[in-house]
């Protein structure tokens, strides 16, 4: 049996087209549950004033793999209290506190993340 190289080529080619279609799928619902997620956040937990979001799922520039996770950072409020809440989003999520970790990281997420959600009283 022979094996046609251009057949093969094409099959190739539409598998990575529509496994690039689904995995830009997945990465907008992974943008809009975290999204939601963060207004959640700030209705619900009065002491958070901003939810950044950062990582693969919302830096392009980034791989994005179908097990890649939801990266957010809080400003001000107790990340223990709030997993409830975060374990319902639906994707994996990982959660940081700006005011507890490393201050490069920090400066980091604030200058390349996004900001998602943020209280009224901080943008007063």
């Amino acid at each position: 049996m022979m094996v046609d190289p251009a057949a093969v080529a094409r099959r190739i080619q539409q598998a990575n087209t529509r496994e690039r279609r689904a995995l830009t799928a997945q990465r907008t619902a992974a943008q809009d549950a975290a999204r939601h997620l963060a207004d959640l956040l700030i209705i619900q937990y009065p002491e958070v004033e901003t939810v950044w979001g950062f990582g693969s799922t919302f830096e392009a520039w980034r791989s994005y793999r179908a097990g890649s996770d939801i990266d957010l950072a809080i400003e001000h409020g107790d990340i223990v209290q709030l997993y409830p809440l975060v374990e319902q989003c639906g994707f994996p999520v990982d959660l940081v506190s700006l005011e507890d970790c490393d201050h490069a990281f920090a400066r980091s997420v604030r200058a390349r993340g996004s900001i998602l959600a943020r209280s009224l009283q901080e943008e007063s």
